[in-house]
């Protein structure tokens, strides 16, 4: 008796091959797709670092020559939680700006207003903002110590004098994804100023 045997692969076989073959890329796309946004979590984190330090590090420069303003205002104008606005002469020129950093949203931002006019007045019209830091998740970005400052003293409480104000003391919290981001990012420094001193 001769038995026919056919070359070929059924169906079934065919279906089973495809089917292990779509498993295959669904799982490598899975793969694929966890790997980028790891990198874009990474990324993301390292640029919130380094936007969050630059903004420190500059408010810091700058804070630290606050002085009388260019029509003889007191060196610190407003001094809340949230907001610092103080006079500094920030781009080497004659006049001392009025630089304003403060906490709108989720932006950490920067106004600064030039002094114009004859006699010179600060113009709030005339204030260029800039976002500074972004994906900022706490409220309360500044706190104020007086002369007595020793490292443990607490802070000045709200609202604060800003006669009183010797040093002051940013922290920025960032998280970029709170689902996804293994911890904020705390970034803090603290500036004496100078023209302050006793």
């Amino acid at each position: 008796m001769e038995k026919n045997f056919k070359n070929g692969f059924t169906l079934i076989e065919i279906v089973v091959v495809l089917g292990i073959f779509m498993l295959l890329l669904v799982g490598l796309g899975y793969l694929m797709l966890g790997t980028f946004r790891a990198q874009y979590i990474t990324f993301s984190q390292l640029q919130g670092q380094k936007e969050a330090r630059t903004a420190v590090e500059n408010f810091v420069k700058e804070a630290r020559r606050a002085d009388t303003s260019s029509i003889g205002s007191y060196l610190i104008d407003t001094a809340t939680a949230s907001v610092f606005a103080f006079y500094s002469d920030i781009d080497a020129d004659t006049y001392r700006e009025k630089v304003r950093y403060f906490l709108d949203g989720k932006n950490f931002k920067k106004g600064v207003i030039k002094p114009t006019g004859t006699p010179l007045t600060y113009n709030p019209v005339n204030e260029v903002i800039t976002i500074v830091a972004q994906n900022v998740i706490s409220n309360q970005i500044f706190s104020f110590y007086d002369e007595n400052y020793d490292g443990t003293t607490a802070a000045l409480t709200f609202p604060v004098n800003v006669t009183d104000i010797r040093l002051a003391k940013i922290t920025l919290t960032i998280e970029q994804d709170a689902y996804v981001s293994p911890e904020p990012l705390i970034v803090t420094s603290q500036v004496k100023i100078r023209n302050l001193k006793e």
